[in-house]
């Protein structure tokens, strides 16, 4: 996979990611009386079978590398198109050597973090 596919399928796919990851906090704190719940999941089993239409291989996990770097999209910690992954952004020096991430957890992180707090995890030499 080149590098400017990768960030169009990024571009695509990323935003999906992070509606679902809404979707999962505000069912998560919603307190909606019976009708909104029907409608609700009316809405997300349509959504469920227009993103089911079409689908990759099951077994494949690290499709691709782009720059030497394998792209774990479904990874649950880092995967961009995961979204139980927390929102990040990895970034790399210009070696490679290091990588870090600032990001803000929501709700639907409640117990590994205060919710709304901002942490940065860093790897690396």
């Amino acid at each position: 996979m080149s590098a400017g596919e990768h960030d169009r399928l990024a571009a695509l796919y990323g935003p999906l990611t992070d509606d679902v990851r809404e979707l999962i906090e505000a069912a998560l704190r919603t307190e909606a009386e019976q009708d909104a719940i029907d409608a609700a999941r009316t809405a997300i089993q349509t959504a469920t079978d227009a993103l089911r239409s079409r689908q990759q291989d099951e077994s494949q996990v690290v499709r691709y590398a782009v720059g030497g770097r394998p792209v774990v999209w479904s990874n649950a910690v880092i995967g961009l198109r995961n979204p139980i992954a927390p929102p990040l952004t990895i970034h790399h020096d210009d070696d490679g050597t290091r990588c870090w991430s600032d990001f803000t957890l929501n709700g639907a992180y409640e117990g590994t973090a205060r919710a709304g707090a901002r942490w940065r995890v860093c790897s690396g030499a």
